[in-house]
């Protein structure tokens, strides 16, 4: 009985196929190859290389923007190197000098995410891969970003109004102290 596969590679705009027959006849038990326009080299790099197994590229080194005291926004360029379709990015982050990294939820192909619920004035470090159909990419370099200080919070609330008469003699208390925590 003999069985056959055929495949085919397409490397910029040339067309290489590769065909194997293999024989059930025990004198001729080697698998025979036949290849049009391939080297044995070139064979052996296409089985090799990332591009036959379609996991994507990595992503350009993320941004770090609009940060607050609680929140970091994180955008990055998609890999022009995926050969399936990405359906996803997995986001990660730590703070500085953490052992691991914890995953941020992350859903669909949009290229920015805003971490939040994070430490004030802390240091924190991103990184995110690309996912296909086949698997996930290779990690992106790491981006850095610091959280800021939190504002302060009035007891009175983000405004209030104080209010003189006219002609009030110097001295004269015009409400209690306004107060903040921090």
């Amino acid at each position: 009985m003999n069985r056959t596969f055929a495949a085919l590679f397409v490397v910029g705009v040339s067309f290489l196929a590769a065909v194997g027959i293999q024989s059930s006849n025990a004198a001729d038990s080697a698998d025979e190859v036949a290849t049009t326009g391939l080297d044995d080299g070139l064979l052996r790099w296409l089985l090799r290389s990332r591009w036959w197994h379609g996991t994507p590229g990595q992503p350009s080194p993320p941004t770090v923007s609009d940060i607050s005291h609680d929140s970091l926004t994180v955008s990055w360029t998609a890999p022009e190197s995926a050969v399936f379709e990405i359906v996803d990015y997995d986001v990660r982050y730590r703070a500085a000098g953490a052992s691991g990294f914890a995953d941020w939820d992350h859903d669909g192909t949009a290229t920015q995410a805003t971490i939040t619920d994070l430490a004030e004035v802390t240091e924190y470090q991103v990184r995110v891969r690309a996912v296909s159909e086949v698997g996930e990419g290779d990690w992106s370099a790491i981006a850095s970003g610091t959280t800021l200080v939190a504002p302060p919070e009035f007891r009175e609330g983000a405004s209030t109004t104080r209010e003189l008469n006219e002609n009030t003699p110097p001295g004269e208390p015009v409400g209690e102290p306004i107060t903040a925590t921090v």
